[in-house]
């Protein structure tokens, strides 16, 4: 059907037309609205992964605590939850059910005991090494058996009270290989279980002859009259004192998350080494961030050393299983190949390697 527009029309027509072509002039192209839209709307941020750390407060755990403190976890994503614990032993169930992901502490019979009874934890790192710097394990031998020449070497320890921090703890081994370097064995000496923060007190009051402990309690017993006659790097040279290691949950649920940990947690390692070995850059920063977070650290005494590749010796490792199962505490046929895992330290370390 046809017919005339009449002058109304074209106006309104016309108004139409002029209204369109201003819309169409005031509206950004497609691409620039979508651009813009992308660049106001928020972008979500994802949820950091929650790891939860068994905390003990020992010197091993001085890289996870610079790591935290320092926003290193935080950069991977990590949200670290420490839950305080007393001592290894107590967590390790809660690791090897999951309820903890990680814990760095000493290495006793109870790791191999659980890797035995199938709880699939791994060593996955050091926890602190000895070393020709790092001789922070030492034995004390109260001054007056020195000055009368009770004690001159290691063969007279025979007969001697000997305080060690509990039975087959990393020095009660040490102490051992002494003992068999000088034709001697544990049950030529009486090795007494107590406490470390007692061993300085204890050989001061005489209460023992000797003392195979830890820093910082072997500068305590000297500045309290107790006499260093050697360290264990002489004994056991770069042996581990403390280990890392992972639930085996943890990896199964997040293995991602156990590699940007291990990411972290070197960079940790590195600040460490900064601030207490020979650069010595950052050490009252350092000092205080651990304090704060109760570890004890004092920066004149000898201290545990790590590795920057976050390795340590297996062999000597193995000296202490050999021992654990010789003693009937560890049951035999445990291959250490499958419980120490460097996998993710390795792959954390050639992550850091390649960054600008």
């Amino acid at each position: 059907m046809g017919g005339r527009v009449g002058r109304h029309g074209w106006l309104r027509l016309g108004l139409l037309a002029l209204l369109l072509a201003m819309a169409t002039a005031s509206a950004p192209p497609a691409g620039r609205a979508a651009a813009h839209a992308a660049t106001a709307a928020p972008r979500p941020v994802p949820q950091a992964e929650r790891v939860r750390v068994g905390f003990l407060k020992v010197l091993g755990e001085a890289p996870m605590v610079l790591a935290r403190e320092r926003g290193y976890f935080a950069a991977e994503g990590i949200d670290v939850e420490l839950v305080d614990f007393a001592v290894t032993a107590d967590a390790l169930p809660p690791l090897g059910t999951g309820q903890l992901d990680v814990i760095t502490g000493g290495l006793n019979p109870a790791v191999f005991n659980a890797v035995a009874r199938g709880v699939g934890v791994k060593i996955v790192a050091d926890g602190g090494s000895v070393g020709p710097d790092n001789d922070y394990l030492a034995l004390v031998v109260r001054r007056d058996l020195v000055d009368s020449g009770r004690y001159r070497t290691p063969a007279d320890l025979r007969g001697l009270r000997i305080a060690v921090p509990g039975p087959y703890a990393v020095v009660h081994y040490v102490l051992k290989v002494l003992l068999d370097q000088q034709g001697l064995a544990l049950a030529d000496v009486d090795v007494v279980p107590l406490a470390m923060a007692d061993h300085a007190g204890a050989v001061s009051r005489g209460a023992v002859d000797a003392a195979f402990t830890v820093e910082p309690f072997v500068t305590q017993a000297v500045r309290l009259g107790a006499v260093r006659v050697l360290g264990a790097h002489e004994v056991t040279p770069n042996l581990t004192g403390g280990i890392t290691l992972y639930s085996p949950a943890f990896p199964a649920r997040a293995p991602a998350v156990a590699e940007r940990y291990m990411v972290a947690w070197l960079r940790g390692v590195a600040d460490y080494n900064a601030a207490f070995g020979p650069e010595r850059r950052d050490t009252d920063a350092a000092v205080q961030l651990l304090r704060d977070r109760g570890i004890l650290v004092d920066p004149t005494t000898r201290l545990p050393g790590f590795r920057p590749d976050g390795r340590f010796d297996v062999e000597g490792m193995r000296g202490m299983l050999d021992w654990y199962v010789a003693e009937g505490v560890v049951p035999p046929g445990i291959d250490l190949a499958t419980v120490v895992d460097f996998q993710y330290v390795d792959r954390a370390a050639q992550r850091l390697s390649a960054r600008p």
